[in-house]
C-alpha cells in the first residue's frame, strides 16, 4: 500500500510539472497563432480578456483549493466544497456580464471585443469549477488523476485553437468552438467524479456552507487580488493606451510565465505535506521547507532573467513576428517583478495553512489601493515603461508585506508552544 502511495505521488509531481508548463504556455502559444494570422488588434483583445478571464476564475474559485487540499480532518464534505464552487462561480459570472455591460454601455467595448472577451472568460471559468474536483483528488493523495486530467485539457485547448487559427477561422469562432468541447469535456469529467464519489454518503449542512465561504472570503479577496495584481498593467493599458501596446506586452512577458510554471510545480505537490507539517505542530520543519521554497523561486527568477536577457527577446522577435528588442528595459523590470510575483504567490500556501488567511487578504488590498493611486499616473505618461515599473513597485510591497507576515506569525506560534 505505501508502495502504491509514493507511485501516486511520484506520477503527481511529473504531471504538476507538465501541467504547470502547459498551462503557463497557453496563452503565450496561442498569442503566437493570433500574431500570425489575426490582426494585431485582435491579440490585444485576446491578452485582455484572458486576463479578465483569469481574474473571475480565481474569483470563482474563491481561494478554497488550497484550503481544501489542507483540511486532512476533512471538518467540510466533499458535497459542501462542491456546492460552494457552484455558489461562487455563478456570482463570478454574474460580475463578468455587469463589467463588460458597463464598458459596452460607456464606450469601452464594442460588441466584438465584449463577446470575444465574454466567451474567453466562461472558458477560464470551466477550469475554475472543475478546480473542486481536482481538490478533491489532491486531498486525497491522488493529484496525479488531476493533474493528467488538467493538463490533457490544456493541451487540447492551445492544439484546438491553434488548428482552427491556422485554418483562418477568425478569433470570435475559434474560441467558441473551443468554449463548447471544454464544457463538454468537463461535463464529462464531472460525472466520472461524482459516479465515483456518489458512493459516500450525501451530506450538505448549510451552516457549514455559510461557514465556508466566510472562513475563506479572505482568501478569496486575497487570490483574487493577487491576480489583479499580476495584471493591473493590462487593465491600465486597456483603460489608457491602446490594443497593439496590449499585445506587445503581452509577447515581453511570456518569460514572465515560465518563472510562475517552473515556481509552480516545484511547490504545488507538497501542500498537502504542509496541512501535515502544520498539524503535527512540526514548525521547525514547517519553517524550513517555507525558506527552502523561497529561495528555490529566487533561484528560478535569477536563472530566467539571465537567460532572458541573452536570448530572450530575440527568439520572442521571432516568435511573435514583431521587432520586440526596444523592450529590453520593460522586459527585464518584468522578470523581477514576476520573481516576486511567484513568491508572494507561494506564501498564500503556507499563510493558509496556519490559517492567517486574513493577512493575505489585506496584504493585497494594500497592494490593489497602490495599484489604483499609482496605476494613472504611470501608465497614462510613461506607456509601457510606466506600466513594467508599476507592476515591480506592487509586488515588492506585497512580497515584504507578506513576507513580514509569515515571519510575525511563526514566532508568535513558537513562543507560544514554549510556553
Amino acid at each position: 500500500m505505501k508502495s502504491l502511495e509514493k507511485n501516486h505521488a511520484r506520477e503527481g509531481v511529473i504531471w504538476n510539472a507538465i501541467c504547470g508548463l502547459v498551462h503557463a504556455g497557453q496563452s503565450p502559444i496561442i498569442l503566437i497563432f493570433i500574431s500570425r494570422f489575426c490582426p494585431v488588434s485582435d491579440a490585444g483583445i485576446f491578452s485582455i480578456g484572458y486576463a479578465i478571464g483569469t481574474l473571475v476564475a480565481t474569483a470563482g474559485k474563491y481561494g478554497i483549493r488550497n484550503f481544501q487540499v489542507t483540511d486532512i480532518t476533512e471538518r467540510f464534505t466533499f458535497w459542501e466544497y462542491f456546492i460552494v464552487r457552484l455558489i461562487t462561480v455563478f456570482f463570478s459570472v454574474m460580475v463578468l456580464v455587469c463589467f463588460l455591460f458597463f464598458e459596452w454601455n460607456t464606450g469601452g467595448y464594442n460588441i466584438y471585443k465584449m463577446q470575444v472577451v465574454f466567451w474567453i472568460a466562461i472558458w477560464r471559468m470551466l477550469f475554475s469549477f472543475e478546480d473542486v474536483l481536482y481538490g478533491f483528488y489532491q486531498q486525497n493523495g491522488r493529484l496525479d488523476i488531476a493533474t493528467k486530467y488538467s493538463a490533457g485539457r490544456e493541451f487540447f485547448s492551445i492544439l484546438l485553437y491553434g488548428i482552427l487559427l491556422y485554418t483562418g477561422e477568425p478569433l470570435l469562432k475559434a474560441t467558441l468552438i473551443t468554449v463548447a468541447s471544454n464544457g463538454i469535456c468537463m461535463l464529462t469529467f464531472i460525472y466520472i467524479t461524482l459516479n465515483y464519489k456518489i458512493k459516500d454518503k450525501y451530506c450538505i449542512l448549510k451552516n457549514k456552507i455559510f461557514a465556508l465561504l466566510k472562513e475563506c472570503f479572505p482568501l478569496c479577496l486575497g487570490t483574487t487580488l493577487a491576480i489583479y495584481v499580476s495584471n493591473v498593467p493590462k487593465y491600465m493599458i486597456d483603460q489608457y493606451l491602446n490594443e497593439k501596446i496590449q499585445a506587445i506586452f503581452g509577447y515581453i512577458m511570456l518569460p514572465a510565465f515560465i518563472v510562475l510554471m517552473l515556481s509552480n510545480f516545484i511547490y504545488q505537490p507538497i501542500v498537502r505535506n504542509f496541512g501535515e507539517l502544520w498539524n503535527s505542530m512540526n514548525l521547525p520543519k514547517f519553517k524550513k521547507q517555507v525558506w527552502l521554497q523561497y529561495l528555490i523561486i529566487m533561484g528560478i527568477t535569477i536563472f530566467t532573467i539571465l537567460i532572458g536577457v541573452a536570448f530572450g527577446l530575440p527568439v520572442l522577435s521571432f516568435l511573435y513576428h514583431v521587432d520586440l528588442v526596444p523592450y529590453d528595459t520593460e522586459f527585464i523590470i518584468l522578470l523581477i517583478g514576476t520573481g516576486m510575483y511567484a513568491i508572494s504567490s507561494f506564501l498564500i500556501i503556507p499563510l493558509t495553512t496556519i490559517r492567517f488567511q486574513n493577512s493575505i487578504a489585506i496584504g493585497f488590498v494594500v497592494t490593489a489601493l497602490f495599484s489604483l493611486l499609482l496605476g494613472k499616473y504611470f501608465v497614462k505618461y510613461y506607456g509601457m515603461i510606466g506600466a513594467a515599473i508599476l507592476y515591480l513597485i506592487l509586488n515588492f510591497i506585497l512580497v515584504a508585506f507578506l513576507t513580514g507576515c509569515f515571519c510575525w506569525k511563526i514566532k508568535t506560534q513558537i513562543k507560544h508552544s514554549l510556553e
